[in-house]
């Protein structure tokens, strides 16, 4: 190809496909874009034979697909088995897994960039929703207040981005009505909703402790406003 926007229009026809291929639910299914990506770099033949040899993609898998396409077509290389890898360095915060489990080690989301480590808040619930709002978005919830605040903060601070709600989305923050307390939405079905929260020993810690108190739980939605006694959610949209 010599045309450059042909170039980039097959491109994009291209990765349509293995994002169909790999059923990515939503910006926030990291898993099933990173083997959409993966199918991208190797053909998307890749995708089904990971699906049904592994149930999906792993960067060892990737490897062995590599390894068996050399000896198959009789060459030194097949792909990049580390293109995921070379993929997110470039995307960076924004694309946070947030299904996973936080890094402590990104100190941009948990070190002092955190509005609530400056004051040494380590391990309250709005220390950790703030840290792992910025792991996923790439950019400060601009809340800085209670937990019971924090939706409206974000609403306010990123209106274009962010819209309040009674009913949740995935990568929403939710906000207790009648209990003080903040944490983020990670998965929504239409009736269980998989949350992550801090302060869960209710108490400040230290930064090494602040590391264990936190939890994931799923409840029924009439579960999590009984317990929070109402809550409120900031819905990405």
């Amino acid at each position: 190809m010599t045309d450059p926007e042909y170039s980039i229009e097959v491109g994009v026809k291209t990765f349509t496909d293995c994002i169909k291929q790999a059923k990515v639910k939503d910006p926030f299914n990291t898993e099933d874009i990173y083997l959409a990506l993966q199918g991208y770099n190797y053909g998307n033949g890749y995708i089904s034979w990971a699906i049904t040899n592994f149930g999906g993609y792993s960067k060892a898998n990737a490897k062995v697909f590599s390894n068996m396409k050399c000896e198959e077509l009789g060459v030194n290389g097949y792909g990049d088995p580390d293109y995921i890898d070379h993929v997110m360095r470039y995307v960076g915060l924004g694309f946070g897994n947030i299904r996973g489990e936080p890094n402590f080690e990104n100190m941009k989301a948990w070190g002092m960039n955190n509005y609530y480590s400056q004051f040494g808040l380590y391990g309250q619930c709005t220390w950790f929703a703030w840290g792992r709002f910025y792991e996923i978005y790439g950019y400060s919830p601009g809340f800085t207040g209670n937990g019971n605040q924090c939706v409206d903060q974000l609403v306010a601070a990123h209106p274009h981005k962010f819209e309040k709600s009674n009913t949740p989305k995935a990568g929403a923050v939710f906000s207790g009505v009648g209990h003080n307390h903040v944490g983020i939405v990670i998965a929504w079905d239409g009736t269980n909703i998989t949350i992550q929260e801090g302060n869960i020993d209710g108490k400040t810690n230290t930064f090494q402790e602040a590391k264990t108190d936190w939890q994931t739980k799923t409840y029924t939605l009439a579960q999590l406003n009984s317990i929070y006694k109402g809550v409120v959610f900031a819905n990405p949209k």
